[in-house]
């Protein structure tokens, strides 16, 4: 590039308007996993939970890395063009985080369903052939009554009686479905809780990393607005055309 065309590029980016402020939301900005439990999960040799944790990072240190190199243009490119190099590699880096995103998501929702299926058989919630006996009878009783026996059928470790009311529709025993899925947590929580833990640590970061991925897409598009690529574009098709019809005239 020509010095000249360097100064008035120079004198026409000093009177551009500053960009305004671009911040990124909580889950993106701070690392989520530090909390000591997780740390602690992970140095253990915990490989789902460390693959989730690792996504979080990158997507964490992108954004950072996009930030920083959106605000240092090479003297020697246009801001339009540091623009649309800029946000070509956000979109490169957002695709790489998306792809690990989704495979490490894969395989704690893998996980996630095998606890599960191993509590649903460790717990016995099957229904047997007095289940509806068994829904009739609590039906019939005072609201009182009734959690009185279900508490002391979650105490007693008394599977079939917990099954007939949580594996079937919770009017049929005189509940509300808060009511039975409330009954179906107490009694998991008690004699299942190291695979209810573990669920929910793994659902819990499944969740951060998907709002993670949604601010990190918002801050691409928020640092990078496609109305401004757009813009681009078309002044660089004009260009080009203007250029095609040159060579088409010699």
């Amino acid at each position: 590039m020509k010095p000249s065309q360097l100064r008035a590029d120079a004198k026409a980016q000093a009177f551009m308007p500053k960009p305004k402020q671009v911040t990124a939301g909580d889950m993106l900005a701070g690392d989520q996993y530090a909390r000591a439990e997780w740390q602690e999960r992970i140095a253990q040799g915990d490989a789902v939970l460390s693959r989730l944790a690792q996504v979080h990072k990158q997507y964490r240190d992108g954004h950072f890395s996009l930030s920083e190199a959106a605000s240092k243009r090479d003297p020697e490119m246009t801001p339009d063009a540091h623009f649309m190099a800029i946000r070509k590699l956000g979109q490169q880096s957002l695709e790489r985080a998306a792809k690990a995103s989704d495979d490490a998501r894969e395989r704690a929702e893998a996980e996630i369903s095998a606890l599960r299926s191993a509590m649903q058989t460790q717990l016995g919630l099957v229904e047997n052939h007095r289940a509806s006996e068994v829904r009739s009878h609590l039906r019939s009783l005072s609201d009182v009554e009734r959690s009185k026996v279900l508490q002391a059928a979650v105490a007693d470790a008394d599977a079939q009686t917990i099954a007939a009311v949580v594996e079937a529709p919770a009017y049929l025993s005189g509940l509300t479905n808060e009511q039975a899925k409330a009954i179906r947590g107490q009694y998991e929580g008690k004699h299942a809780s190291d695979k209810l833990g573990r669920i929910a640590v793994l659902e819990k970061a499944v969740a951060i990393n998907r709002e993670t991925a949604m601010q990190a897409l918002k801050f691409n598009s928020e640092l990078l607005p496609s109305e401004r690529a757009a813009e681009i574009e078309a002044k660089q098709k004009a260009a080009r055309a203007m250029r095609d019809r040159l060579n088409g005239a010699e």
